[in-house]
């Protein structure tokens, strides 16, 4: 079983790490009693590799949230969908504009969920490098790319993922993350993966909403991150890129009046990234993996 989606910022690189976490007992979770949440999930790479038997997965945007509840529900009416959209790409390239353009027409809102659902994965394998734009309208505005039209169409994973949805206790929601807040426990595990902090004006390549996240969001995060591991005794593990203001928002030594609790580790961590359209600048870069120290309740 993996990602159903190709996600700029993926992070199945990440697992061995976080295994490491979970190996050397920095962080303890239970998957088979405790509960996983992912708050932004997006391709969800380390939840498919976790495969906890407890699940809350959330993420701002709704057709990302439709695409899963439909892999649960109807999955086979997905695969009927996403042949057909495949077909009619080999026809004729144009197709992939026309089925891009939906949520621009009036009659978005009367097309099924399933058809969105298959959509969803059809724009995903056929865009430039699986990146996930929208515009202020919250369309989708990314260009053709020159993908196999072979990888658009996966059926036996997408089996697989359905009888795993089905199988374990999930629930999907399509909310702010502090959505969860209210269904956290002691013992459970929070992974943030949350739009990242802006190296410099010019690497926010994409909105995955049309809502942005902006500084005052991260730090609304991270006293969000307080809050599970102070009152709830849960503990958390949070992706951000290595900035200087995420650095200092997250370490012991804060002397900002962002919240009263420090107590995180931050771990930098090398990714590869593989946004940029020409593969000889498509270097490793920086980012921060953060956890907390484990407190004793």
């Amino acid at each position: 079983m993996k990602p159903i989606l190709k996600w700029v910022g993926g992070k199945r690189w990440l697992m061995p790490k976080i295994e490491e976490l979970f190996k050397e007992k920095k962080i303890i979770f239970n998957k088979n009693s405790n509960t996983y949440f992912e708050p932004f999930f997006g391709a969800g790479a380390i939840f498919f590799k976790i495969k906890p038997v407890n699940s809350v997965i959330n993420d701002y945007n709704s057709e990302l949230i439709n695409l899963y509840n439909v892999i649960k529900n109807n999955v086979n009416v997905l695969i009927e969908k996403l042949t057909e959209y495949t077909n009619f790409l080999k026809e004729n390239t144009n197709f992939y504009y026309e089925i891009r353009n939906w949520d621009r027409e009036d009659s978005w809102d009367d097309i099924s969920p399933e058809a969105k659902a298959a959509r969803t994965i059809f724009l995903n394998k056929s865009c430039f490098n699986g990146l996930y734009r929208v515009n202020q309208k919250g369309q989708f505005n990314v260009p053709i790319g020159k993908n196999n039209i072979t990888n658009i169409l996966d059926i036996d994973n997408l089996k697989e993922v359905s009888t795993f949805f089905n199988t374990s206790n999930i629930l999907f929601l399509n909310n702010d993350f502090e959505v969860i807040s209210s269904l956290v426990k002691k013992g459970d595990l929070i992974y943030f993966d949350p739009p990242y902090d802006p190296i410099d004006l010019t690497s926010k390549f994409t909105e995955y909403t049309n809502q942005g996240f902006t500084k005052e969001d991260q730090i609304r995060l991270k006293k969000f991150a307080d809050y599970l591991v102070k009152e709830k005794g849960a503990n958390v593990i949070i992706s951000n890129s290595s900035t200087r203001f995420i650095k200092e928002l997250y370490s012991n030594n804060n002397e900002q009046a962002f919240s009263d609790v420090n107590y995180y580790i931050i771990d930098l961590v090398q990714a590869n990234r593989n946004i940029n359209s020409n593969p000889k600048r498509r270097n490793k870069i920086e980012e921060v993996l953060i956890y907390n120290v484990k407190q004793e309740k």
